[in-house]
């Protein structure tokens, strides 16, 4: 679900690398730019609101939207593969506490 698809009217939308540490200047840019456009809030990612802080000088509130992950298909075959995974990487850690 968007923000959109959850009835929000987006006036400025801005995107931004994965992992991207945001500087003192971007902040301020997007607070600048969401006044502008007289945005009644910002929101971020809930991984990016971690990056940004709490109350980064805006007139205009900041929220962050909460993702959750719901499996519709095959969560079996995925639980099978990560078992897996996490195996390997135990059969990998104990090779090399050999070597040592």
């Amino acid at each position: 679900m968007t923000l959109r698809g959850l009835g929000a009217r987006v006036v400025y939308a801005r995107r931004f690398e994965d992992h991207h540490v945001f500087t003192e200047a971007e902040l301020a840019e997007i607070g600048e730019e969401a006044v502008r456009r007289e945005a009644e809030l910002v929101v971020v990612t809930q991984k990016d609101a971690v990056k940004v802080r709490r109350d980064p000088g805006w007139p205009i509130p900041i929220y962050y939207l909460a993702v959750e992950l719901e499996i519709t298909f095959g969560e079996a075959d995925l639980w099978r593969c990560i078992e897996g995974a996490l195996e390997k990487g135990d059969e990998i850690g104990r090779a090399a506490g050999r070597e040592r």
